[in-house]
């Protein structure tokens, strides 16, 4: 008896029928199936055992929301819905707007500063008139290069916004 391990108190240690030491789950049967339907480990009946279940709306895939990524290979813990696949966890892409802005911001004031030597230079070379008309011009550029600089904020943003989504 102190080497047998079975719950009906014969001499037959290790009986494949009586062996409690193999059975993990809380029904008095004998095998480790906690819904007593099948000899599996699938307590959910998904299709899939559980030891190994990583789906747990039991759909048959590893999507747990449902938003077609993979949610073990997910390193995406940002909280929203579109796991973009990036290790970016609060989801901000204002670092690439910033970028992408800074670079628009320059090209912007380099015409400004070609602008203002033309101004100059129609000042010192041509009379009054043609330098309050390039004075004009290039307030005229700078309303203009500040106009397109907030419309391509605005496409720029969408735009990563919407590569976040898919």
């Amino acid at each position: 008896m102190y080497n047998d391990h079975d719950d009906d108190h014969e001499d037959n240690d290790y009986d494949v029928d009586d062996y409690e030491g193999n059975d993990n789950d809380d029904d008095d049967d004998d095998d480790d199936d906690d819904d007593d339907d099948d000899d599996d480990d699938d307590d959910d009946d998904d299709g899939d055992y559980d030891y190994n279940d990583h789906d747990d709306d039991d759909d048959g895939d590893y999507d747990d929301d449902d938003d077609g990524y993979y949610d073990y290979n997910d390193q995406d813990d940002d909280g929203d819905d579109n796991d973009d696949g990036d290790y970016d966890d609060d989801d901000d892409d204002d670092d690439d707007d910033m970028m992408i802005i800074m670079i628009l911001m320059t090209m912007s004031m380099k015409v400004m500063m070609m602008m203002m030597v033309m101004t100059i230079m129609t000042m010192t070379m041509m009379g009054m008139t043609m330098t309050i008309m390039m004075m004009m011009m290039t307030t005229m550029m700078m309303i203009i290069m500040m106009l397109v600089m907030m419309i391509m904020k605005v496409i720029v943003v969408s735009v990563t916004h919407a590569a976040g989504r898919q």
